[in-house]
């Protein structure tokens, strides 16, 4: 059981350019969550959903992470 993580399912795949957008690589549980997209026979998976999403950010991907108008 992932608990408060859950990925969701994607219908079409992501370009190679958009998984920094819609994965943290560097979860804790990244792996668990893979497991899971994989039982689910998803085509793709975001974790954009997911409440650890944005606390878990590396801080590569922040930094890099275009700014927000206000």
């Amino acid at each position: 059981m992932l608990g408060e993580r859950h990925p969701a399912g994607l219908s079409a795949l992501l370009d190679d350019n958009a998984v920094d957008a819609h994965r943290n690589l560097s979860c804790a549980d990244y792996d668990r969550c893979l497991d899971e997209a994989l039982r689910q026979r998803w085509r793709s998976w975001t974790c954009s959903c997911c409440p650890a999403f944005g606390a878990q950010r590396s801080p590569r991907l922040v930094a890099s992470a275009p700014a927000r108008a206000a």
